[in-house]
């Protein structure tokens, strides 16, 4: 989400994904949380809204300045944002696994 927002696109209505965003309250009630299948339908739709706008835009475009103001170092284009999130995605399936692992589940 933080890619297409930093794109310029309009937020996506996926209003329990916020519940979930750095700093949230960790003690809310699991009860309203999202089913799996809701999850995976919310990242395929962020998936395909992402790859739509990535893939039209021009140089010229992924070389201005991302529209959340996010620097990394001096750089805020909305390039570098799409590099990030590529190479920053690893990150996260490797929590994910040692998490999935911590409490004794079976990973692929």
């Amino acid at each position: 989400m933080l890619l297409i927002e930093s794109m310029g696109h309009p937020k996506l209505d996926i209003q329990w994904l916020y519940w979930f965003k750095i700093g949230c309250d960790k003690d809310a009630d699991q009860k309203e949380w999202p089913s799996l299948e809701d999850v995976f339908t919310a990242m395929k739709q962020i998936h395909e809204v992402a790859m739509e706008n990535l893939s039209g835009m021009t140089d010229a475009e992924l070389d201005q300045d991302n529209e959340l103001g996010i620097a990394f170092g001096e750089n805020r284009s909305k390039r570098f944002m799409a590099m990030h999130a590529i190479r920053h995605e690893g990150t996260h399936c490797g929590q994910l696994s040692l998490i999935v692992k911590m409490y004794g589940k079976q990973t692929v």
